[in-house]
């Protein structure tokens, strides 16, 4: 993901986040890389849509800016959504979850 794109995306969540005030998971996983924050990630969406809505929307479309990371899936029919996650890349707060329709 193109660093400006992933930049837009946490702007928004950080303002949604500020106007909604919703409470979201935090990750005890040490977040240093894409790697690392896929496999921090992971396990919040696991347990919110379920382990197979999740895997099916590989590959995963990946990207940080400003200390946060950014995920959303792949969207392989004409119908349905994918899933949307930002983590703070320092404490391992999520600050964004949704899912499209």
């Amino acid at each position: 993901m193109r660093p400006d794109v992933a930049k837009e995306y946490v702007k928004a969540a950080l303002v949604a986040q500020k106007r909604y005030q919703r409470t979201y998971p935090v990750s005890k996983a040490k977040i240093t890389d894409e790697k690392s924050f896929v496999k921090a990630a992971e396990p919040i969406l696991f347990d919110v849509y379920g382990r197979e809505e999740i895997t099916e929307q590989k590959p995963y479309t990946v990207g940080r800016a400003d200390g946060y990371w950014v995920m959303w899936g792949h969207l392989w029919a004409d119908h349905g959504g994918v899933f949307y996650i930002i983590m703070e890349e320092r404490t391992g707060k999520v600050i964004y979850l949704t899912h499209s329709l």
